[in-house]
């Protein structure tokens, strides 16, 4: 117990105290007055909310049709459908950038084969490219929250309601639908707060005409230097996702609480007709979203362009392992694949000392879960401000805060469980607190902690906004690379980075997938 409440201890020194410090700085009624009736700000803040907005409605009509699928069919390559739900928590946006801009861009894989045809299409850098993009990155999360609250639903209250002759549509509109909506709240509430927060896609697509708040504060700082105003605009942002995570955490709690007390529902066997069309049209489209992006970035990190015309060449694979020096990332790209791993590892260590215990601590659940909502950038903008000396370590605690709420949710899930009466007996037949966690909770909680370990490696190596903010030029990491080969165009070393990047990712998809479904 004493360990539970060092980690407690550990959250409030480094995330409260530099969300604390943040408040300080940016609580200015003239810089509140200032960035409220600004027409450059109204307009930031405006977008933001609006991109957020279609990006989740275009995410739920993806998401919703696959959450049907999955839950009432069982057809050949259900399992892969399902297992890409976990997509979202682990594949690093700036993949989703990379392989939007070999795929969409001028000289992308698209438009070289529609110039055979003299067609092109041009709307990458624009306001679509950000909520298509969004769309791609969040689906497979409706997917997952609203399918797995959809397969078990009722099958005695659907069976009632047709006995009584309600009909499909009606069925559907009174009594499934009322029965699905707090998961389709919970997804809905959760992409937000993505599409809300989200930075590389934005920094990457939107330039200076599509800014969102969490752009423009990383702007205020590294270009403009304006402090004060960059913490007014980041506690601005606090207080709307901080009412967001109280609604998550009540839907949440209801769709958790549903999915326990009802069981699984007769799958129909998905034989070929017409009627079934529209179904095998959808996985084409998840095809199309999830497949063939990641197929282009292999194809295009095995690219070179001589000047002439393309051909294959592992040019950018030997460039990434040689040791020679960089100008585009100030390194040797090498530098960046070691910074990577080592902050994971770090991360991995640091995340799970402190969140394994807090996951103890059932009635402060908001209080540890409030990391998930606080955005890189800020969180990244707090540790600037109460902690200035540079160094290593602030990127690893940064990394280890953003994985934290993930460790504890992975670890209380199979913990929450586990009988009481077992703990109790070991201990009554004197059997030490140690030798009890040992032999009766860690065999119980040890699946969740190899997911949770899974979810904080795979979150450092991908992380972007917060690394950016504090690697001070000197601790290069693979997102960072990345990034910067695309701003220089130079985009097979983007990509052939890109794909040792889904590799790492990869293997942690395949780790998380082979142990039990991992509740949000």
């Amino acid at each position: 117990m004493k360990k539970s409440y060092i980690s407690l201890l550990f959250l409030f020194i480094f995330f409260y105290l530099p969300i604390v410090s943040i408040l300080e700085t940016g609580l200015s009624p003239r810089n509140f007055s200032y960035i409220l009736t600004d027409h450059y700000y109204q307009k930031i803040i405006y977008f933001t909310f609006k991109q957020a907005f279609l990006s989740t409605a275009i995410t739920l009509l993806v998401g919703l049709p696959g959450a049907y699928i999955i839950s009432n069919y069982d057809f050949f390559g259900r399992k892969f459908l399902k297992s890409i739900t976990m997509i979202p928590f682990v594949l690093p946006s700036i993949l989703v950038v990379l392989s939007f801009v070999v795929l969409f861009g001028n000289n992308g894989v698209i438009n070289s084969f529609l110039s055979h045809v003299n067609l092109r299409i041009s709307f990458l850098y624009t306001w679509k490219a950000i909520i298509l993009a969004h769309a791609f990155y969040n689906f497979p999360l409706v997917i997952r929250i609203v399918g797995a609250s959809w397969e078990r639903l009722s099958v005695h209250i659907e069976e009632t309601a047709r006995t009584l002759g309600a009909k499909r549509f009606f069925l559907f509109r009174k009594v499934t639908f009322p029965l699905l909506l707090p998961s389709i709240l919970t997804s809905a509430i959760l992409t937000f707060i993505f599409c809300f927060t989200s930075f590389a896609i934005v920094l990457a697509f939107g330039g200076v005409r599509y800014t969102t708040m969490e752009v423009e504060i990383y702007y205020l700082l590294q270009r403009s230097g304006n402090f004060n105003l960059g913490c007014s605009l980041a506690i601005l942002q606090i207080m709307f996702l901080i009412s967001l995570m109280f609604l998550y955490n009540k839907f949440s709690r209801i769709y958790l609480k549903e999915e326990k007390i009802t069981k699984f529902k007769q799958k129909k066997k998905l034989r070929f007709s017409l009627d079934n069309i529209p179904i095998y049209l959808y996985f084409l489209l998840v095809f199309f979203m999830m497949i063939l992006p990641m197929i282009a970035v292999g194809y295009y990190s095995l690219t070179k362009f001589t000047g002439y015309e393309t051909v294959l060449s592992s040019y950018w694979y030997k460039m990434i392992f040689g040791r020679e020096y960089s100008p585009i990332i100030g390194s040797v790209a090498l530098v960046s694949i070691k910074n990577s791993l080592f902050f994971g590892f770090c991360t991995v260590l640091l995340s799970l000392s402190m969140g394994i215990p807090a996951a103890y601590l059932r009635k402060v659940e908001i209080f540890l879960l409030v990391p998930l909502i606080v955005s890189g950038v800020t969180l990244g903008l707090g540790i600037l401000k109460l902690f200035p000396l540079g160094g290593w370590w602030r990127i690893v605690l940064a990394h280890s805060l953003i994985a934290y709420p993930f460790v504890v949710r992975c670890v209380y899930i199979p913990l929450k469980k586990l009988d009481p009466s077992l703990l109790e007996s070991a201990l009554s037949l004197g059997a030490s607190r140690i030798y009890a966690f040992f032999k009766i909770e860690l065999p119980m909680i040890f699946s969740g902690i190899i997911v949770a370990s899974s979810f904080a490696f795979a979150i450092s190596v991908g992380e972007l906004a917060a690394t950016y903010l504090l690697y001070d030029g000197e601790y290069i990491t693979m997102p960072i690379f990345i990034y910067r080969f695309i701003s220089a165009r130079r985009f097979g070393g983007a990509a052939a980075m890109g794909v040792l990047l889904m590799a790492i990712t990869g293997i942690v998809f395949i780790i998380i997938d082979r142990m039990k479904e991992v509740e949000i």
